[in-house]
C-alpha cells in the first residue's frame, strides 16, 4: 500500500478511537543529507564563485494599481472594512466555539492554529502583511474608536504618546515568547476555551491602545503577530511606496502622514514618502486613500529586496530575528522523540514537574542561538582586522540624520503629540525641501524607537554619516584600515538570518498543514460539537492533502531556498561593513558558519519522526 494511503489508514483509525495525534516519519536520511551537501556547496559557490550584484542598483517593479479595478476599489472608504469582514466572522465563530462549544469537537483549535496560524506563514511570502490589512483586531478596534464602518478616523480616545522606552518591537517580542510558552507549554492548541481566550485577549489589547494611546500603537509595538509578519516581510515581493519623489517633494500638505477629513493618514506614523522597508507598513491603505497625487502604490518587486538593501541595523530586531530562528526551531524539537526522552530523563534527574522542566528547555533554546552566533561575531570581528576609528552602522536609534517631515500647518494631529519645547526646536531646522533627499529612507516620523527626546531635522553644514546611495539612502562602509565591531556585526548579520527562519517555518508549517488541514472539513458541519451535520462532512474522516514525499521534497526545498537567499543577505551586507573585499570575506566566513549549522540543524529537525498535534 502506498505510503500516504497508509498515513490515511492510520489517521481514521486514530480519530475513531479518540486519539488526536499520530508520529509521522521524517524526512529519508539519504534526502537529508543531500540537502546538507547543498547548503555547504551552495554557501561556498555563493561566496566564492558567483558574485551577488551590487546592491545599491535599484530593482525592478510594476505596481499593481495601474489596473483600474483594483485602483478604484482600494480607493473607496468602505476598501478596510470589506476587506476585515471575513476575518471578522472567522474570529466571532473562534470565541462562540471556543467559549460555548464542546471541549472535545470543536473548531477553534483547527481554525487558529491548523489553517490560520500555519498558513500566516504563507501569506507572508506571497504578499506581504496582507494579514495587517485584514486583521480582525484592528478592524475591532477601528470600529470602537472610529463609531464609523467606513472611516478610522478616532472618536474616541485620549491619543496619549506612547513611553519612549517601549518604542521598539521588543513589547511585541517578550509576547511572542509568551504566546510560545502557553501554546507548547499549556498545550493551547488543543483546548477549545484557552484558544478563544487568547483571541480575546489579544482584541481587548487592541481596543485599549487604540482608546488610550496615539494612532495604531499596538500594530506598531504591541501585536506580536504584526511584529512577526512585519520581520518576515521584508522577504516579501509586495511593497507600498511612492511613485515619484519629486511629487512628494512638492507637496505641502503631507496628507499620507497627517491624514485628511476622511482618512487618519498612515497610522503606524510611517511617512510613505520616504519609506523604504516593510518593517511596519500594515497595508492599510490608508495613505493611499489619502495622498491628494495619487502618488502611492502598491508593487510588486524582487524577493528578499528590503534585505539586500538594507542600511539601517536595530537591536530590537535583530533579537526577534533570531529569536523567530530560535522558536521556530523549537516548535519542531517539541515535536520528536528526543524531546520526549530529554523531558523524561529531566524529570527523573530534577524531581522537577513538567512546567518547569518545558521552561527550562524552553529558555536553553532560546539562548543557545544567542551565545552561538555572539561568538561568531567575535571571531568575524578579529578575523575581519582592527576596529580603531570605526563608525557604528546608522540606525533609528542612533542617526542624526532623523525623521521628522511635519508641517506645523496640519489638522493638529502632530502638534497634539509634539509638546511644546519640541516644537521651539524644531522651528529652527532647514526647510523641508533642502532635506527631503537626505531624510528619503528613514520612514518613522515622531515615532522613534529610540525614544529620542528632541524630532530633529539635520543642519545641512553637519558632515554625511555615511556614502550616499541611490534614493538618498546611506550606506554604512568604514574607511580602508578599520572593521566594525562584534556587536554592530551581531546586530547587522541577524538580518541574514531572516530567510533561514522564514523558509524553516514555512517547512515546518507544510508538515502541519497538508498533513492536518483536511480535520477542518467535518468540523464545518459540526462546529461546536453539537452533533449538527449542516453540510453532510460532520464524523468523515479526510487524508492529507499532499503525499509524505511530496512535503518532503517541499521541506527540503524550503529550507536549502531559505539558507541561499541568507548567504546572499549575509554578502550584501559584509560588503557594505567592509571597506575591502578581502576583509569582507573573512569577517563573512564565521557568520557564515553560524548560518550553515542552523540550517543543518533545520535538516535535522524535519527528519526527525514527528508527533503531530492534529486539531480536535
Amino acid at each position: 500500500m502506498p505510503e500516504e494511503d497508509v498515513w490515511c489508514s492510520l489517521e481514521g483509525y486514530l480519530k475513531s478511537i479518540g486519539q488526536d495525534h499520530a508520529t509521522v516519519s521524517g524526512v529519508p536520511t539519504w534526502l537529508a543529507l543531500v540537502a546538507v551537501v547543498l547548503i555547504i556547496f551552495l554557501s561556498h559557490a555563493l561566496v566564492n564563485v558567483w558574485k551577488t550584484s551590487d546592491s545599491r542598483r535599484l530593482y525592478p517593479t510594476f505596481n499593481l494599481l495601474r489596473w483600474g479595478p483594483l485602483n478604484w476599489l482600494v480607493h473607496r472608504p468602505g476598501f478596510p472594512l470589506m476587506l476585515q469582514s471575513v476575518a471578522l466572522f472567522c474570529f466571532l465563530l473562534i470565541l462562540a466555539a471556543g467559549l460555548f462549544g464542546s471541549p472535545k469537537h470543536n473548531i477553534a483549535p483547527v481554525l487558529t492554529w491548523t489553517w490560520w496560524w500555519a498558513l500566516l506563514i504563507f501569506l507572508v511570502l506571497g504578499l506581504g502583511q496582507a494579514f495587517c490589512a485584514i486583521c480582525p483586531w484592528e478592524a475591532l478596534s477601528s470600529l470602537v474608536t472610529a463609531l464609523s464602518p467606513r472611516s478610522r478616523i478616532k472618536q474616541l480616545g485620549f491619543e496619549r504618546p506612547w513611553p519612549k522606552w517601549a518604542r521598539t518591537v521588543v513589547p511585541a517580542t517578550l509576547l511572542f515568547v509568551l504566546l510560545t510558552w502557553f501554546e507548547l507549554g499549556q498545550d493551547v492548541t488543543h483546548s477549545p476555551s484557552m484558544t478563544a481566550t487568547m483571541a480575546l485577549v489579544m482584541a481587548g489589547m487592541a481596543i485599549l491602545a487604540a482608546l488610550f494611546f496615539e494612532k495604531r500603537v499596538f500594530c506598531r509595538s504591541l501585536c506580536l503577530v504584526g511584529r512577526v509578519t512585519g520581520l518576515y516581510s521584508l522577504f516579501s515581493p509586495i511593497e507600498l511606496r511612492r511613485q515619484s519623489a519629486e511629487v512628494c517633494l512638492s507637496c505641502t500638505s503631507k496628507a499620507c502622514y497627517h491624514g485628511t477629513e476622511t482618512s487618519t493618514g498612515c497610522p503606524t506614523n510611517l511617512f510613505p514618502g520616504a519609506l523604504r522597508e516593510n518593517t511596519h507598513c500594515t497595508l492599510c491603505t490608508e495613505c493611499i486613500r489619502a495622498c491628494p497625487h495619487d502618488n502611492i502604490g502598491i508593487q510588486l518587486r524582487p524577493p528578499a529586496a528590503d534585505l539586500t538593501h538594507k542600511i539601517r541595523f536595530q537591536w530590537d530586531e535583530a533579537f526577534l530575528a533570531i529569536v523567530l530562528l530560535s522558536l521556530t526551531s523549537f516548535h519542531g524539537f517539541t515535536m520528536t522523540p528526543l524531546w520526549g526522552a530529554l523531558n523524561q530523563w529531566l524529570r527523573a534527574e530534577t524531581g522537577w514537574g513538567p512546567t518547569p522542566i518545558f521552561t527550562l528547555l524552553m529558555s536553553g533554546m532560546l539562548v543557545a542561538p544567542i551565545i552561538l552566533f555572539t561568538a561568531g561575531a567575535r571571531i568575524a570581528a578579529k578575523l575581519g582586522g582592527t576596529q580603531a576609528g570605526h563608525r557604528p552602522v546608522p540606525s533609528e536609534r542612533q542617526n542624526p540624520t532623523t525623521t521628522a517631515i511635519i508641517h506645523s500647518t496640519s489638522r493638529g494631529i502632530v502638534q497634539d503629540w509634539l509638546k511644546p519645547e519640541r516644537r521651539t526646536q524644531r522651528s529652527a531646522q532647514p526647510a523641508l525641501g533642502s532635506t527631503f533627499s537626505q531624510l528619503h529612507g528613514h520612514d518613522a516620523l515622531g515615532f522613534q524607537p529610540s525614544g529620542a527626546s528632541t524630532l530633529t531635522m539635520p543642519s545641512l553644514a553637519e558632515p554625511p554619516v555615511a556614502e550616499s546611495s541611490p534614493g538618498g539612502s546611506h550606506t554604512p562602509r568604514t574607511q580602508p584600515g578599520q572593521s566594525p565591531g562584534p556587536w554592530t556585526l551581531f546586530k547587522a548579520f541577524a538580518y541574514a538570518l531572516i530567510p533561514v527562519a522564514l523558509f524553516y517555518h514555512l517547512a515546518h508549517n507544510c508538515m502541519h498543514f497538508f498533513l492536518e488541514a483536511g480535520s477542518l472539513v467535518p468540523l464545518l458541519s459540526d462546529p461546536f460539537g453539537w452533533g449538527w451535520n449542516l453540510f453532510g462532512t460532520a464524523g468523515q474522516t479526510y487524508g492529507p492533502l499532499l503525499s509524505l514525499r511530496m512535503i518532503w521534497t517541499l521541506q527540503i526545498l524550503c529550507i536549502v531556498v531559505g539558507h541561499v537567499y541568507g548567504v546572499i543577505v549575509a554578502d550584501r551586507i559584509a560588503r557594505r561593513l567592509y571597506p575591502e573585499p578581502s576583509s569582507a570575506l573573512r569577517g563573512l566566513v564565521p557568520l557564515l558558519g553560524t548560518m550553515v549549522l542552523y540550517s543543518c540543524f533545520s535538516v535535522w529537525l524535519i527528519s526527525q519522526p514527528m508527533d503531530m498535534r492534529t486539531g480536535m
